[in-house]
């Protein structure tokens, strides 16, 4: 199972991370390198690879691995929260993927992979 965790504002997929967005939800610098601390020290670097397969339907997407999601549970849970309490239009939607092709897979190490992604429609809603 492969679980991400994406943005949306004002109930709108922005089609990035959580990690991601961070500058664009009034977090002060400080503020987003304490919450990403762990994660920036721990978590082995993606690999640069120049097509990832973007198209127009598709991009590439990282997802926690089960194992990522218990290893860094605490600072998920605590990059949510501050997200939330933010309370400027910013939410965070859970999407959890069971079975992957393995063709749809650029990459993967114990905690994280890069799986081929559909674009969201903008009808739907953020949890």
């Amino acid at each position: 199972m492969y679980t991400r965790y994406e943005l949306y504002f004002e109930g709108e997929p922005q089609n990035i991370g959580m990690m991601m967005g961070l500058d664009d939800m009034e977090m002060n610098e400080d503020e987003s390198e304490e919450l990403l601390e762990r994660f920036n020290k721990e978590l082995p670097l993606i690999p640069q690879i120049r097509n990832f397969g973007n198209s127009i339907t598709h991009f590439p997407a990282c997802y926690f691995t089960r194992k990522g999601l218990e290893t860094f549970k605490q600072e998920i849970d605590a990059l949510i929260e501050a997200i939330h309490d933010k309370n400027n239009g910013w939410s965070v939607n859970v999407v959890e993927l069971e079975t992957v092709l393995d063709s749809d897979i650029y990459y993967q190490d114990d905690y994280q992979g890069v799986i081929k992604t559909k674009y969201h429609n903008s009808d739907e809603i953020a949890v």
